[in-house]
């Protein structure tokens, strides 16, 4: 209903690849109430630079801090949140740089593979 008056959002259903909804996008919302695992949505999203807003289950299991990385709100307050991140482009900035060096820092290939690599040193010695 309210992606029908507003021409600001757009509800597209299930898309294959994030990445160009993601690059036209002033924020990623996430207001998952139920799900288990990793999310990689917030992943991609932070990766590409954009401020998230999300509930404490959509960021579970991400090494992110609320006011630093991402925004984090109960779905009750989802909307409140979202609305002071839109109003404020500084806050938008300072949390896209955050993500987006979190996301360098912890979660690029090359930071998995170090991991790995070390996990193998570990293991090989034993």
């Amino acid at each position: 209903a309210l992606a029908n008056d507003n021409s600001a959002i757009t509800v597209t259903g299930y898309v294959d690849d994030l990445r160009p909804y993601l690059a036209q996008a002033t924020a990623f919302i996430s207001p998952l109430k139920i799900g288990a695992g990793i999310k990689n949505k917030v992943l991609e999203a932070l990766a590409m630079g954009l401020p998230v807003v999300a509930t404490p289950l959509s960021v579970d299991g991400i090494a992110v801090q609320h006011e630093r990385e991402v925004l984090v709100a109960d779905v009750e307050h989802m909307a409140e949140t979202t609305l002071r991140l839109l109003g404020d482009a500084a806050l938008q900035r300072q949390l896209s740089a955050n993500g987006r060096t979190l996301i360098e820092a912890r979660y690029s290939w090359a930071h998995v593979a170090e991991q790995y690599e070390e996990l193998y040193a570990v293991v090989s010695k034993q």
